[in-house]
């Protein structure tokens, strides 16, 4: 079997199958698919030229085989651009991620410096707490001491007013501390 009958065979085979496969176009109402121009210099695209037509190709087999031939070319190229787009898609989601991790460290961040911050205004108000308690006790402290005073001159005036006469301050003081 020689080479060119082989492929003819072939040839036939696969158009067969195909047109099993596919159903036949109509020849009066064209895809309202987008048509890509037929890339094959090898193939001509008018039938009434026979001596360019593969032999034991009809010419409505030959239509349907060159509607294929785009509608693959047509899904070749969908899948490239889907791929394209899914590749588009796979950055962008990538630098999505990205973003995302630094919106969440800058979370991170902001929440420990919260926390730090309510340390911090506990620690002051512990401290605030202490002066306000320790400048109370200060503030007794004082009134005490100037009770004290207030009762001792007050004890003073009391004896060196009722004092006997001829007596000396000094010890009349001595007798209003005692």
């Amino acid at each position: 079997m020689s080479d060119t009958e082989r492929t003819r065979r072939t040839r036939n085979t696969n158009t067969i199958k195909a047109e099993n496969l596919t159903p036949p176009l109509s020849m009066a109402e064209p895809s309202k698919k987008r048509r890509m121009p037929d890339s094959s210099p090898s193939r001509s695209r008018s039938s009434n030229n026979k001596e360019n037509d593969p032999p034991g190709i009809h010419s409505e087999t030959q239509q349907r085989l060159e509607g294929l031939e785009r509608a693959i070319a047509e899904l070749r190229d969908d899948l490239r651009y889907e791929q394209a787009r899914g590749d588009m898609l796979d950055k962008e989601l990538k630098i999505a991620q990205i973003f995302i991790k630094g919106l969440q460290a800058r979370f991170d961040a902001a929440q420990e410096e919260l926390k730090r911050l309510r340390n911090t205004e506990q620690a002051v108000q512990e401290i605030k707490d202490g002066l306000e308690a320790l400048e109370l006790e200060k503030v007794k402290a004082e009134v005490r001491r100037f009770k004290d005073v207030i009762g001792t001159v007050g004890r003073y005036l009391f004896a060196t007013s009722y004092a006997k006469p001829g007596t000396k301050p000094e010890v009349q003081a001595k007798a209003a501390l005692e």
